[in-house]
């Protein structure tokens, strides 16, 4: 099991204004989290960050004040993928859940 961890600022700072840049395989690493800094967004959520681009963050000036929360892939997974059992289940059909997806 994965939990949620910051990997940039600190757990007790607010959250503030935050986006979610979970994608498939693309997260658009420092240049977007940056940007995403830059734009007055203090909380970035993402799957996964490559540790050069996790560097460039964390000595960048501009990160000071804002939080890069990394949720873990097979935890991430899992949640997106609740929601599309869910869909599935409410139409009836019955789902085991197997390879690392966990029940919400």
């Amino acid at each position: 099991l994965t939990r949620p961890e910051v990997w940039l600022g600190s757990p007790e700072q607010l959250l503030g204004r935050y986006t979610v840049a979970i994608a498939g395989g693309l997260n658009g690493g420092y240049p977007a989290f940056s940007r995403y800094f830059g734009a007055g967004i203090d909380t970035v959520f993402t799957m996964h960050v490559a540790d050069p681009d996790l560097l460039r963050l964390r000595a960048d000036p501009a990160s000071d004040g804002h939080a890069l929360v990394v949720t873990g892939h097979m935890a991430t997974d899992s949640i997106g993928i609740n929601r599309v059992i869910a869909g599935i289940e409410e139409q009836g059909v019955a789902v085991v859940r197997t390879s690392g997806i966990v029940g919400s």
